[in-house]
């Protein structure tokens, strides 16, 4: 005969079982919040110079796994007849979102060389 839940002391395995879980929540909701206070810092006109250049250096990259070098690896194997090492639309994806947050700095940038506020000076 089974006896209801909340008449029972919690078993081992189910305290574990609660306990990663809350672990879960506790993770997501930290990282929520860390992305959340990273949305709201201010970047100034150097900090977006810098993440545009970072990001181009990712498509652009030879270690990067978005980078030019695998589109051209592509290009050979259809070149040649063969069938591509990589997935064309995931890599086209990724690389489409990078360029897409590359857009939206640029567009910030312009924002601050506009207002003519100094580099180190400008928050956007």
């Amino acid at each position: 005969m089974s006896v209801l839940k909340n008449k029972r002391s919690v078993s081992n395995m189910e305290f574990y079982h609660n306990a990663i879980m809350l672990r879960k929540e506790i993770t997501l909701i930290h990282l929520l919040k860390e992305d959340t206070a990273m949305s709201k810092t201010k970047m100034s006109r150097n900090e977006i110079e810098q993440k545009i250049r970072d990001l181009k250096t990712r498509l652009s990259c030879q270690e990067s796994e978005i980078g030019d070098w695998k589109i051209a690896k592509c290009i050979e194997y259809s070149t040649l007849g063969m069938e591509p090492p990589y997935d064309l639309q995931e890599l086209h994806g990724q690389r489409q979102l990078v360029r897409d947050e590359i857009g939206v700095l640029e567009e910030q940038l312009v924002k601050c060389k506009e207002d003519g506020i100094p580099a180190e000076e400008q928050a956007v």
